[in-house]
């Protein structure tokens, strides 16, 4: 027979030496291996020519159609019998479809970035032939990313290959879902044409990716979430927090710039702090108007564990700064000189509170005497 190996049903052809009748189905037994499974369902033929069809076959192994010992009604033309038996070629069956076994990667583990590659591996029950570029889902945060077919056909471990795209994040590198490998239009198979199961364990259960490595995913750059200070608007010195989103390195005064309005002027002095948090301390202020700690654009050399760059720069909070001291700049009277009361307008050099009575003092020459008696205005 040259049926292909899963066919369902097959035509085996024998050859006797010469014309040959009293030829039926009963003079012939199938044989088989393993689980493969089949009945012979007909025959036809003469002369030296006869061909049998086994219908319902299955399971796995080996298939032959072997004439009988003994028992036939085959005979020649002068009515010779045949003689003995004949054991016929065996074929294969293979109805025996290949599945996955395990997703692991060759990939070390570890802590990965944007531009890295991760080699995964896919393997199967038996040799598999791959057509087409079929596909691996991977769960890689808010944006899940394909891991494409790069080699394997004709063995039975078929390797897929992802490139870590920027946003990437992940603390255990795992496939998305049981349905996750895909054909993408393409196919895998075995030796005798059986469609390869592409159902993958859960992932995180034995088998997965998840559980057989520990890659970690990292292509977030970190980033400032927070640069403020908390120090009074009149206080020559300033301490402003810088809190960034995530643990990094690298952070030194030459990163921030100082930025100011008004007359407003200061000095970065200092700066501590490790993982998440930084504190700068700003010395010699004076004047009056705001002041921020402005992270740069670039050039920092600011990096997270994996070394993903400080993304961009941040604009602190501004905090109001206030070194100017309030003068009066007028105290007088319009009143005429023979009234016997009198109002005195004071005007300061900018906006101020408490103010009171107390605050005076009414200061006379000659006879001149009164008394201060009420203060108003804002």
């Amino acid at each position: 027979s040259a049926s292909a190996g899963n066919a369902s049903s097959a035509t085996y052809t024998v050859v006797f030496s010469e014309s040959v009748t009293g030829v039926d189905l009963s003079d012939f037994t199938l044989t088989t291996t393993g689980t493969a499974a089949g009945t012979l369902a007909s025959i036809s033929g003469s002369g030296t020519t006869y061909t049998i069809t086994v219908n319902g076959i299955s399971g796995s192994g080996t298939m032959a159609v072997d004439l009988n010992g003994a028992g036939t009604s085959i005979i020649d033309a002068n009515g010779n019998a045949i003689s003995g038996g004949f054991s016929g070629t065996a074929r294969t069956v293979d109805f025996v479809v290949p599945s996955v076994t395990n997703v692991t990667a060759s990939t070390a583990n570890g802590s990965y970035k944007a531009g890295d590659t991760i080699t995964i591996t896919v393997s199967f029950s038996e040799t598999v032939t791959v057509t087409g570029l079929p596909n691996l889902t991977l769960e890689t945060g808010s944006t899940d990313r394909l891991a494409v077919y790069s080699s394997g056909s004709g063995t039975s471990t078929l390797t897929f290959l992802y490139t870590v795209q920027s946003g990437d994040v992940t603390s255990d590198l795992d496939y998305l879902s049981s349905s996750a490998l895909s054909l993408n239009s393409g196919s895998i198979l075995d030796t005798s044409g059986n469609s390869a199961d592409l159902t993958l364990a859960s992932p995180g259960a034995s088998g997965s990716l998840g559980v057989n490595k520990n890659i970690v995913i990292d292509a977030v750059a970190p980033t400032v979430t927070s640069s403020s200070s908390a120090s009074a608007a009149n206080g020559s010195s300033a301490t402003y927090t810088v809190v960034f989103s995530e643990s990094v390195t690298g952070v030194d005064l030459s990163d921030f710039t100082l930025t100011t309005t008004g007359t407003a002027a200061g000095a970065l002095a200092s700066i501590s702090g490790s993982g998440t948090t930084y504190t700068i301390t700003v010395n010699g202020i004076s004047g009056s108007g705001t002041m921020a700690v402005d992270l740069n654009s670039n050039g920092t050399g600011i990096v997270d564990a994996i070394n993903n760059a400080v993304s961009g720069g941040f604009s602190g909070t501004a905090r109001a700064v206030d070194l100017v001291i309030p003068t009066v700049n007028a105290s007088s009277s319009a009143s005429a000189a023979n009234a016997s009361s009198a109002t005195y307008t004071v005007v300061f050099s900018e906006s101020v509170t408490g103010v009171d009575l107390s605050d005076f003092t009414l200061t006379t020459t000659g006879t001149a005497a009164g008394t201060l008696a009420s203060i108003s205005g804002s």
